[in-house]
C-alpha cells in the first residue's frame, strides 16, 4: 500500500506508514500470525491514515505478514 502523505486527509508520510506496518508485522511474526484482520475504524485509521464517514459500513483491513495490505 502506498501512502501519499501530501494528500488531503492523510495525516502522515510514507515513512511513518512503513514504520507502523513493520512494527505490527514484527509482533505478528513473534505470535505466529500470518494474516491479521483489522475491523475497528480507529485502528485502520491509525495504521493507514484512511478515514471514512461511513461508520455504519463494514470495512476490514487484511494485513498479511509479507504481502501488501488490502482494505
Amino acid at each position: 500500500m502506498t501512502i501519499m502523505g501530501d494528500q488531503i486527509g492523510v495525516p502522515f508520510k510514507q515513512q511513518e506508514y512503513n514504520t507502523r506496518v513493520a512494527k505490527l508485522r514484527r509482533i505478528m511474526e513473534k505470535k505466529g500470525i500470518e494474516l491479521l484482520m483489522i475491523r475497528e475504524p480507529s485502528n485502520i485509521n491509525y495504521l493507514t491514515g484512511y478515514s471514512t464517514f461511513g461508520l455504519s459500513n463494514y470495512e476490514i483491513l487484511f494485513l498479511p505478514l509479507e504481502e501488501d495490505p488490502t482494505l
